[in-house]
């Protein structure tokens, strides 16, 4: 039975992604959001960092990722295995989107990744890029997912709608990290969706990180 609507299915074609609303438990959340705390809790334990009473999770993340901490790599690197994100990436509703989007047998090929994006750090965020440069296969989608809330002042990403028309784009980025390139690179748009929404974005498509 088909989860996305034909109105979806027309926008991925033509605008490389589309938003996807209420596929997932709103409980697989929680869930995740309690696995993630319950990591940094446990590494600012073994950090020796001071905190006092329960920090919301931002906070939390804060004190553990602090700026030129040799830490962040670690986290990095441990955080995308944890239990509840595989759940998610094995869900049968995003293989039931996938095969509205033409894939018969859709798979799993990596493992997820889990960022923090903080203000005042933009220097360290995703630069435009198209997806198709780092996986194996070049026929694929991009799943991106939100923990929490995100919009225009929030820690989302921006894309670049009808830029995978154009295949595979050789590219420059200037210091702002703006593409120095053709008219599909001027108007990108940041992506708002709520907690566990999902954007389905084409391999090709250009794409960044903003917050």
């Amino acid at each position: 039975m088909p989860v996305l609507h034909p109105n979806q299915v027309a926008e991925y074609t033509s605008q490389g992604f589309t938003l996807a609303r209420q596929l997932l438990p709103v409980e697989w959340t929680a869930n995740c959001l309690q696995e993630v705390r319950s990591f940094f809790e446990d590494q600012a334990s073994k950090l020796k960092r001071n905190l006092s009473g329960s920090l919301p999770i931002g906070a939390l993340i804060h004190e553990v990722m602090k700026k030129g901490g040799e830490e962040r790599n670690f986290v990095y690197r441990f955080v995308r295995h944890i239990r509840s994100l595989r759940v998610i990436e094995t869900s049968p509703a995003l293989f039931e989107a996938l095969k509205d989007l033409g894939f018969r047998q859709p798979i799993s090929l990596e493992f997820p990744s889990l960022r923090f994006d903080v203000q005042g750090e933009e220097q360290f965020l995703t630069k435009p890029h198209q997806d198709v440069r780092s996986i194996r296969t070049g026929r694929c989608v991009t799943i991106w997912f939100p923990l929490v809330p995100v919009d225009q002042t929030r820690g989302s990403i921006a894309v670049y709608p009808g830029s995978h028309r154009h295949g595979l784009i050789e590219h420059k980025i200037d210091e702002k990290h703006t593409i120095v390139g053709g008219d599909y690179f001027l108007k990108p748009i940041v992506l708002k969706l709520d907690k566990m929404n999902l954007g389905l974005i084409n391999k090709l498509l250009f794409e960044k990180g903003f917050t």
